[in-house]
């Protein structure tokens, strides 16, 4: 039962099962499988041969077992040994080998499962995994693996990395390989000249490709800018003024793209990606020497074309290219005048009638809308052919009895022949109307106070209608009684003192200055009213109560 008995030349090696007994005979390497061996030789030596030491038994499950110049490697399945021959590499696939080799090296084993790239010397086993690509170099060229297990025998071989298909940018060397997603656009530049990548895996090999520092971008992004290369995305409803190579474009709803240098938005961006929209009803919007015109409902375009009025209807659309084209604005189509340069709108409604100076000549213009085109042609104001009231404040005058009376009057009033008005009571040195007006208002306070002279405050004007003069004054005999200023008891009750003076006044007024009004300036005076007349004395005011008081209790009696 001893494993090894000798006896001179003879010796008997007992090897158990599962181990492998490594001796030599004359220096050469013998293995010795399981079982009993008798052994007749003066040269046999129960240990290995020279160039390996330790015990003479190995079990067959050890990875190496070597005896001298004999090697047997076991390689696991999913492994692969790594050995060198003379030097040279040499690769070991799993399963068991017998090697008689002096030169043979030993290295290890490595799991082809978990490493991703096993050298050995200038080879090279490189797996790249389903869904991947290797990135290598073979003289610094570049190289591209598939998915797979991949051996090159190659000294110059450099493996860079594994990356993911689904990668966006795959770069190696001049190699490029870029993924543009659904939605997005990639930007590159080649030579210098920009490139626009749609959607899909571009393969690109050139030296000069390079990627922007924002490779990629939403294709629904307002502004995409590279280079001279401008992608604009348009909605709907909206519209973006652009000058490109000096000439004014404007882009309406879709996609622009823009391969220009001299390229410049006529509307704010906001961090090179969105675009203060301009809306299609904008009613101005200009890019360079391109304007275009969307006149609202209801107003009137005003613009000038080398320096000449031009006008817009309501609800029109224009589009002008000119470099002397300005645009001014809108005005609402009801206004009475429009001034815009030397055109002037005028609207005379009905009811009146506009005042106007040609080149100095008075003009009339009658109901209607009117164009006045020339320079010296001046609008002065709108007269009014209705009836119109006019205050006369604070009329003052001494009555041929010597009373001082003061009192605020009213007149109504109607131009009938406006030329006649404007000529006979405007100076044209301030407003028109304004001044012939107040001409009117000061011609009757004259009249006023020249009535009152020739009239008595204290003297009943019981009859109204009697006949007077032209001058105002009554027929009746006016010699001094004391007994005329009191009513006789038994006639009827007359009318207050200043009754009686105001209707004398009125009847005297619309005799006189409404046939001088008429004739004279065109303007009918309709009625005129007198206001309470007020006496300046209060003393004498005081006497006169005092008399009516007196007189009042004569006629109760």
């Amino acid at each position: 039962t001893e494993p090894y008995i000798s006896n001179g030349p003879l010796h008997l090696v007992r090897v158990s099962p599962g181990f492998l007994a490594l001796v030599s005979i004359n220096k050469r390497p013998i293995i010795l499988d399981a079982g009993m061996h008798f052994i007749c030789s003066s040269g046999f030596e129960m240990k290995r041969a020279p160039g390996s030491g330790g015990v003479p038994y190995a079990s067959v499950n050890d990875t190496v077992i070597t005896n001298g110049p004999l090697a047997i490697i076991r390689v696991k399945p999913g492994s692969v040994g790594l050995a060198t021959s003379s030097k040279q590499p040499v690769l070991l696939g799993a399963g068991l080998h017998y090697i008689n080799d002096p030169s043979f090296e030993w290295q290890g084993d490595r799991n082809v499962t978990d490493a991703t790239h096993i050298q050995n010397g200038p080879i090279s086993l490189v797996r790249v995994r389903p869904g991947h690509v290797g990135l290598a170099t073979i003289n610094k060229a570049p190289v591209i693996l598939d998915a797979g297990m991949h051996c090159i025998v190659e000294p110059t071989f450099e493996l860079t990395c594994v990356r993911s298909v689904n990668d966006d940018l795959i770069e190696l060397g001049p190699v490029k390989i870029i993924r543009v997603g659904p939605g997005m656009l990639g930007l590159a530049t080649m030579n210098g000249r920009p490139l626009l990548l749609d959607v899909g895996v571009h393969f690109v090999n050139e030296p000069s490709f390079t990627m922007d520092p924002e490779p990629f971008r939403r294709q629904d992004d307002a502004l995409i800018t590279i280079g001279p290369v401008n992608v604009i995305l348009v909605p709907r409803g909206k519209i973006v003024p652009v000058v490109v190579n000096g000439e004014g474009h404007f882009l309406l709803e879709g996609r622009h793209t823009i391969n220009q240098a001299r390229f410049r938005l006529n509307c704010p961006v906001n961090g090179n990606k969105s675009i203060g929209y301009k809306s299609l009803t904008d009613e101005y919007i200009f890019a360079g020497t391109r304007h275009r015109i969307v006149v609202p409902r209801g107003k009137l375009g005003l613009a000038l074309e080398q320096g000449e009025p031009c006008i817009y209807e309501p609800g029109s659309m224009h589009l002008v290219n000119s470099p002397l084209f300005e645009y001014k604005g809108s005005v609402d189509v009801t206004k009475q005048v429009v001034e815009h340069g030397s055109l002037k709108i005028v609207t005379i409604k009905d009811g009146q009638v506009g005042i106007t100076y040609n080149d100095g000549v008075l003009e009339l213009l009658q109901t209607g809308r009117h164009h006045i085109t020339s320079q010296t042609h001046i609008l002065a104001g709108f007269v009014s052919t209705g009836q119109q009231t006019l205050r006369i404040s604070e009329v003052t005058g001494m009555t041929l009895d010597n009373v001082e009376l003061a009192f605020d009057a009213a007149i109504c009033i109607r131009v009938v022949d406006a030329q006649k008005a404007v000529m006979n009571l405007a100076s044209g040195k301030k407003d028109v109307v304004e001044e012939m007006f107040g001409n009117v208002q000061e011609r009757a306070k004259l009249d006023l106070c020249t009535i009152i002279g020739k009239n008595r405050f204290n003297k009943k004007h019981v009859a109204t209608t009697a006949a007077t003069n032209f001058d105002g004054t009554s027929g009746v005999d006016d010699a001094p009684d004391p007994a005329e200023a009191f009513e006789k008891v038994g006639t009827p009750k007359a009318p207050p003192e200043d009754a009686g003076f105001r209707s004398a006044v009125h009847d005297s007024f619309m005799v006189m200055f409404k046939e001088e009004m008429l004739e004279t300036c065109g303007v009918e005076v309709i009625n005129m009213a007198v206001e309470d007349a007020r006496i300046v004395d209060h003393e004498l005011a005081k006497g006169l109560a005092a008399a009516a008081v007196a007189n009042s209790a004569l006629e109760k009696q």
